[in-house]
């Protein structure tokens, strides 16, 4: 079996997504889960997502060229959590 034939017909699962943000309770829920079920419809459309959690700020960069100046042109540059 070849990889292309493993994969056809895969559909990877999505975490649901929100027109709002989530209440306290569920956010936390959320969190503790699968951080990337907090995130709103509009925040996979932006190029980049900056909010504080924790009190830390948390930046996302979701457009393909700013991931790559991030994690390979420039990765010396930008500290990550481990």
């Amino acid at each position: 079996m070849t990889a292309a034939s493993e994969t056809a017909g895969f559909t990877p699962v999505f975490p649901e997504r929100h027109d709002e943000r989530l209440p306290l309770f569920r956010l936390i829920r959320a969190v503790r889960e699968n951080t990337i079920s907090t995130w709103t419809r509009q925040s996979y459309e932006r190029e980049i997502m900056v909010f504080k959690m924790a009190l830390r700020p948390i930046i996302v960069a979701n457009h393909p060229d700013l991931i790559r100046h991030v994690m390979l042109d420039n990765a010396a540059n930008y500290t990550r959590d481990p």
